[in-house]
């Protein structure tokens, strides 16, 4: 199977100016360095295992999965999700 770049440039570019609604945050940090991150739950789970199973098991809340990362810096979360 072939996928274009233009094609991932495309989703790329919604993900990360938030045209796509979200339904998960991550708010990491603590403090005046705590950052809230905002994200896709279907992208996390296909990603990541520990999410997928992190997802699995709670439940969400109004409109949002929420979880609470106070020990990671915020610098170092936003690498991981690249």
């Amino acid at each position: 199977m072939e996928f274009h770049n233009e094609n991932f440039e495309n989703l790329r570019h919604l993900l990360k100016n938030h045209s796509l609604p979200f339904d998960v945050k991550i708010e990491v940090g603590k403090g005046i360095c705590k950052k809230v991150f905002k994200a896709h739950s279907t992208i996390l789970s296909t990603r990541s295992v520990y999410f997928q199973d992190a997802l699995s098991n709670q439940t969400k809340g109004s409109r949002f999965f929420v979880f609470e990362m106070p020990d990671i810096l915020p610098s170092a979360f936003k690498v991981i999700l690249m």
